[in-house]
């Protein structure tokens, strides 16, 4: 079976992350199973009759079911009927400034494509519970939470518990994933400040999902903001990571003891290796993807209370991204720190429960995933795919 793979990695780890493990559940859970890689954020207009060809047009993972979705998000074609192959949406997010979805309505492009997906009778597929009350609020009953592909790493998916549980003596090496939003690019400076004084004799990696280097896929102002932090990091005795570009950074991950960061991806590949790991949240995808997966300590960082444009003006004015968030972002590292120790005392048992919680979603991704077979098989010929 061909399958069109719609996907919008560029720069970011974890866009990777999404794609590497959307490629390896649809090779193995669908017969024959093909694949022809599409950019999600470009049209495909000059693609059409390739796209055609295939039998399952899939868009994977990633913050795709937002209000501006279509043709915002998914360029796609000018016309939807025009694509002849089914679409089928393999444990997509929303994105949220909050964990409040009240009030959240997709344009009406936005709903022609979310109408098709439904049409197409394989369901709304949602990386998490908060984006599937979302879709379930815009009158989307099809919406299913199946969990992110990011989940899932098909070697460790019948483990239920943490592989490994160190002792609090026994943590040598951390890793602290960078965040992703300007506001808060000095955060990780506090964090180290409670993890150095929890765990004095641990070393710290100081992981950078986008790196640290200016270009199209990186703002100035952010790029700046990282390589000041990766020079900080240097002068205060912690290793920074560049992972950008590609999904086979995030063995940085398997070589520490303990996650403790912001970016969502780490948190959940270390939850897909069944390692412990510890989640700051930026915004409501922190928020949803700790939710969906049992972790019931909620450690957040407020959001500016200007517009983020406005924001990241007045943070290049003052000369220091922190200058909004340094009282905010000592106080969520000292609560994570205090969490930290606790969780290690009590024998991990929110993480514990994450590592249930991931491995009883698979079999909700499995049978998603295993509907595409119904389609069988067809010759690609001009007359495109058959639905």
């Amino acid at each position: 079976m061909r399958i069109a793979l719609l996907s919008g990695a560029d720069k970011n780890a974890g866009d990777f992350l999404i794609v590497h493990r959307s490629r390896q559940l649809l090779l193995e859970l669908v017969d024959g199973c093909e694949l022809v890689d599409f950019p999600r954020n470009r049209p495909l207009d000059s693609r059409l009759a390739e796209l055609n060809g295939c039998d399952a047009v899939v868009l994977a993972g990633g913050p795709g079911y937002v209000p501006d979705m279509y043709p915002g998000r998914f360029p796609l074609v000018g016309d939807l009927s025009e694509i002849k192959p089914p679409i089928f949406a393999l444990g997509m997010g929303g994105y949220t400034p909050t964990p409040n979805i009240e009030g959240i309505r997709f344009s009406d492009s936005s709903r022609r494509l979310l109408d098709r997906i439904e049409s197409d009778g394989f369901g709304l597929g949602c990386r998490d519970v908060l984006t599937q009350r979302l879709l379930q609020a815009n009158g989307y009953a099809s919406a299913l939470f199946t969990g992110c592909p990011a989940w899932f790493d098909l070697s460790k998916v019948g483990e239920a518990d943490l592989l490994r549980a160190p002792r609090r003596e026994d943590v040598r090496t951390i890793a602290i994933s960078d965040p992703a939003v300007l506001h808060n690019i000095d955060s990780p400076k506090f964090l180290v400040e409670e993890l150095k004084k929890a765990f004095p004799d641990a070393k710290i990696k100081l992981v950078f999902h986008r790196g640290w280097t200016s270009d199209e896929f990186s703002s100035p102002e952010l790029a700046k903001g990282q390589s000041r932090l990766a020079k900080w990091a240097e002068s205060a005795g912690v290793e920074p990571v560049d992972i950008a570009y590609s999904h086979e950074g995030f063995a940085v991950y398997d070589e520490c003891d303990l996650h403790v960061g912001y970016r969502v991806h780490a948190h959940l590949y270390n939850v897909s290796q069944r390692k412990p790991t510890f989640l700051i949240e930026e915004d409501g995808r922190g928020y949803g993807a700790n939710d969906a997966l049992g972790f019931e300590t909620h450690i957040d960082l407020p959001r500016p209370s200007v517009p983020m444009r406005a924001a990241s003006k007045l943070l290049r004015k003052a000369g220091a991204s922190g200058v909004l968030s340094g009282g905010t972002s000592r106080k969520a590292a000292a609560r994570m720190a205090a969490h930290v120790l606790d969780e290690i005392a009590r024998g991990y048992p929110e993480a514990r429960k994450a590592c249930g919680t991931a491995s009883e979603a698979f079999h909700r991704m499995q049978s998603h995933v295993v509907q595409l077979n119904r389609l069988g098989s067809h010759e690609h010929g001009e007359g495109g795919a058959a639905r």
